[in-house]
């Protein structure tokens, strides 16, 4: 088996680890954002909106990504994104 294909399932485990870690922090961050319980319910709905069209396009995308510009473009995006979710949410 080549190098290269020896690290792709850990660092899609990774990976996954950090979209979850992500997402648990979303939604553990919304009472501190958020007072009022309306307000509250109709964030926690929009982020419950947003990670089921994440789930339904990400897959997509990353395979049109992958497919057309290697490895690479999988990884920088999901790097790319995560440094600003960290960025914003400071």
């Amino acid at each position: 088996m080549p190098a290269r294909r020896r690290h792709t399932a850990p660092a899609a485990l990774c990976l996954m680890f950090l979209a979850g870690v992500a997402a648990g922090t979303s939604f553990a961050l919304m009472p501190y954002f958020n007072r009022k319980s309306a307000v509250l319910a109709h964030a926690n709905g929009a982020i419950a909106q947003l990670g089921n069209l994440g789930s339904s396009s990400g897959p997509p995308l990353f395979a049109v990504l992958r497919s057309h510009f290697g490895t690479v473009s999988t990884v920088l995006p999901v790097m790319v994104f995560g440094l600003a979710e960290m960025v914003l949410a400071l």
